[in-house]
């Protein structure tokens, strides 16, 4: 008997005369490839020969909401307990294991929206700390200082202290710490990085104050101050909805830097560094004296910058 061609084959059928199997199901993509332990967060899955009744599953997380948008995408939400690397099995009738995985990590990160930061004046003990004079507004967004002066300005992240000596990998003090700071859009003149116990919070002068601080006019990095030391650059930054500046190997001479450009301001996307904005070594000897150091912001002279979360790995 002749197959009537004008009619769409039942791809999910068993057999007949106009039937046909589905190919095995592809994935081109999974997004994110990296998710925080205990938090619900939507996976989007990219491919082809997706069906409206395909399953997902592994054997490391909780799987729900499976959402079947085209043939070529589906999402759904996982929730996992245990930092792992986990695999999926994706069947349309057929099964496969995807080539893609997604690793389940820890966030450690300090979210500084946190309400059960404390905040107060320098020596006040507190999660955050800050010049006295100075206050602070939490938003959803982000947190940002009031009662700025231009370059007296300081904020030290107490909350996140370590011992440099601690953080080495080797003989030398200085190494082994890495110090990530997350912020929002870039829309004044401002400094991050770190500072330490010989820090002089009520100088007028916080540039000079700071072991290694990003400096950032607006979306341009202009490159580093510290210890009446700088190091000069000159990067026009594309516009992110949030950034990431991270130091890598300690604080000192050869030391890495990088900015990230961050498409949400979740903490599902800290850790997403595929927008690679800059990179480099710290040439320049900047004198690294402090034994206890915390990350570190001078906002110059407006409210707008936004600052989100840091942490010190």
């Amino acid at each position: 008997m002749a197959i009537d061609l004008s009619r769409r084959p039942d791809f999910n059928a068993g057999g007949g005369e106009n039937t046909a199997r589905l190919p095995n199901p592809f994935v081109s993509n999974i997004s994110p490839k990296k998710i925080v332990i205990n938090t619900l967060t939507e996976i989007v899955l990219e491919g082809s020969y997706f069906t409206e009744d395909i399953k997902i599953t592994t054997p490391s997380a909780t799987i729900s909401n499976i959402k079947f948008l085209s043939d070529n995408k589906v999402t759904f939400d996982i929730l996992c307990d245990r930092i792992t690397d986990l695999n999926f099995e994706i069947d349309n009738g057929r099964s496969i294991l995807s080539p893609v995985t997604v690793q389940a990590i820890e966030a450690n990160w300090l979210d500084l929206r946190d309400n059960e930061l404390s905040f107060g004046v320098a020596g006040s003990n507190s999660n955050i700390e800050y010049k006295f004079g100075m206050g602070y507004v939490r938003q959803d967004e982000g947190i940002y200082f009031t009662g700025l002066n231009p370059w007296s300005s300081w904020i030290g992240v107490k909350a996140l202290s370590f011992d440099r000596a601690s953080r080495a990998t080797s003989s030398d003090r200085d190494s082994g710490a890495t110090i990530e700071i997350i912020t929002g859009s870039l829309n004044d003149t401002f400094m991050l990085g770190v500072g330490s116990e010989l820090t002089n919070v009520n100088s007028s002068a916080q540039y000079y104050e700071g072991e290694l601080l990003f400096y950032l006019s607006g979306a341009r990095f202009s490159g580093f101050y510290g210890r009446t030391t700088n190091q000069g650059y000159s990067i026009n930054l594309p516009t992110y909805p949030s950034y990431k500046f991270k130091l890598s190997g300690g604080v000192q001479k050869g030391s890495q830097w990088f900015i990230y450009g961050i498409n949400s301001n979740s903490i599902e996307s800290w850790d997403d560094e595929s927008n690679l904005l800059g990179s480099g070594t710290i040439r320049e000897n900047f004198a690294f004296n402090g034994d206890r150091l915390y990350p570190m912001f001078i906002p110059r002279s407006s409210s707008s910058n936004l600052y989100i979360a840091a942490r010190v790995i």
